[in-house]
């Protein structure tokens, strides 16, 4: 379907744009940091090149949009997440019109808001991933510019070496971001090997190399720790594999993975996107899906690993939908966003109010919501007040607190011991 004359799918983005901001900041405000944020800000208060278990970006993220930290309230802590998952939906918007139209640019912003992975994981919560999802779609789409056609001209010479720079910056926010050299090297090698006699994809892969190795170089624990915890060939995990199918779902919203397997499939009948640009979407999303499908055979996986490979798999179905619905928001994106709207709603309602209580009549007052996941990003406040006003005032000679495991001394030093001006110390293994 072409463009609709009387429709302005640019002024309808802006109001996504505002909606969406408004919605993610009102939650960003009342729920407290969960683990693995509260010790993202621990690490971003202590500066460093690169970290034991993660490259940096994140940390730089985190103080540029807190102004060092100045502010650090919750919704000061993840304001880079709220901000920068605005301009995703831009960049989508615009991904989607360089493929095809600005229709399918707006439904792909829509998918954007309705995946749990990129409205709350990128664009609520302040982790790694929300530095990866700007720069993964900055190379994405730097490669869709230069690889796309046969041509190169000054616009796709200019965009390869972007795509190499965009690169760069994303594996240094996650260094699985080299799925990207991946998808475009292999659709380089196969479909326009013509680049490969031309400067511009040297010059794009030295910088992404001047980008990552200096972090790399700078602390090899950090690089032994990640491929450490990757097996490729042990004993077979039916429940790792079945946790990170079922966790794809989940995270990516089951309605949308279903519509992408199913544009992907009827592709061949309805061809909605030239055949190159749609193999090189293939390229940048199925080998992210595949392969930590196939470590999660052997390996405990997060499915929130393959979830950038999505935003390909996006693409494809705003095109499918451009091409076969005349709706202005067809109801499979509706309920799309109905849902990860409820799921949220209920995640606010259970971390803040209990609606699910779940615990069992034997529980100990020791054993009372353990397991209880949603107790990690509740009530740190409360506990805080109460260390200060009673535990504190009865020993007034206390200076430190002694924690262990990461998540703990986190969460103790944020709430507790930074405002009581006490010290911390975690002892324990650095995997802990």
């Amino acid at each position: 379907m072409k463009d609709s004359p009387t429709f302005n799918y640019r002024k309808a983005l802006l109001w996504v744009l505002l909606l969406s901001f408004v919605f993610r900041a009102f939650f960003a405000a009342v729920i407290q940091l969960g683990n693995d944020e509260v010790y993202y800000w621990l690490l971003a208060a202590n500066p460093a090149p690169t970290y034991f278990d993660h490259p940096p970006m994140f940390a730089w993220f985190i103080n540029l949009f807190s102004f060092g930290l100045t502010f650090d309230s919750e919704i000061a802590v993840r304001m880079s997440s709220l901000l920068v998952f605005s301009l995703n939906t831009y960049l989508v918007f615009l991904i989607g019109k360089e493929l095809k139209d600005e229709r399918t640019g707006f439904l792909a912003a829509l998918l954007l808001q309705s995946s749990v992975y990129t409205f709350v994981i990128t664009g609520i919560m302040i982790l790694p991933d929300t530095p990866l999802g700007i720069f993964w779609l900055l190379a994405m789409r730097s490669f869709i510019i230069a690889l796309k056609n046969d041509e190169f001209g000054k616009r796709e010479q200019l965009h390869l070496i972007l795509a190499g720079l965009f690169t760069g910056l994303a594996v240094i926010s996650k260094y699985h971001a080299l799925l990207l050299w991946g998808g475009a090297g292999a659709f380089i090698l196969f479909h326009r090997r013509n680049r490969m006699l031309k400067p511009h994809l040297y010059i794009a892969l030295a910088i992404s190399l001047g980008i990552i190795l200096p972090v790399v170089l700078s602390d090899s624990q950090n690089v032994s720790f990640q491929t450490n915890r990757i097996d490729l060939f042990g004993h077979f995990r039916p429940l790792f594999l079945m946790r990170e199918f079922f966790g794809q779902l989940a995270y990516n919203n089951p309605v949308n993975v279903i519509l992408a397997f199913v544009a992907l499939f009827s592709f061949r009948k309805k061809k909605f996107l030239p055949k190159d640009t749609f193999v090189l979407l293939l390229w940048f999303a199925l080998p992210g899906i595949l392969i930590f499908l196939f470590f999660s055979f052997f390996n405990s996986t997060l499915p929130h690993w393959s979830a950038p490979a999505y935003y390909a798999m996006n693409f494809i179905s705003a095109a499918y939908l451009s091409n076969i619905s005349s709706r202005t928001v067809p109801k499979v994106i509706s309920t799309a966003i109905g849902l990860t709207g409820l799921v949220l709603l209920l995640a606010y309602g259970q971390i803040n109010y209990g609606l699910f209580k779940g615990a069992k009549k034997t529980a100990t007052i020791e054993t009372l919501g353990e397991n209880d996941v949603t107790l990690d990003m509740y009530g740190w406040d409360k506990i805080a007040e109460a260390f200060m006003k009673k535990s504190f005032q009865k020993h007034p000679a206390t200076k430190t607190i002694v924690a262990h495991k990461w998540y703990n001394a986190a969460h103790l030093d944020y709430y507790l011991a930074r405002p009581g001006k006490l010290k911390l110390i975690a002892l324990g293994s650095p995997l802990d």
